[in-house]
């Protein structure tokens, strides 16, 4: 038992080291955006900032579109 746990702890020390992946710019741009905007609420859940490239203003009406929407899923 003693020697093949040697055997294996040799096999892990010779094992070619792991390559951290790189991460695209769109990727950075995310990790970048998470970090600088997130918090968490009482509960732990995560609150992280929608990430918009224009003007807010150009949703016009959609919260009030998605909560009638949100309520007729619920009545079925």
């Amino acid at each position: 038992m003693q020697m093949s746990l040697i055997i294996v702890l040799r096999e892990i020390e010779n094992c070619p080291d792991f390559e951290i992946p790189t991460m695209s710019r769109e990727e950075k741009l995310c990790e970048e955006h998470f970090t600088s905007t997130y918090n968490r609420d009482e509960t732990g859940r995560f609150i992280v900032k929608m990430p918009l490239s224009r003007d807010p203003s150009c949703l016009g009406d959609s919260k009030q579109m998605a909560l009638r929407s949100l309520i007729h899923c619920g009545e079925d």
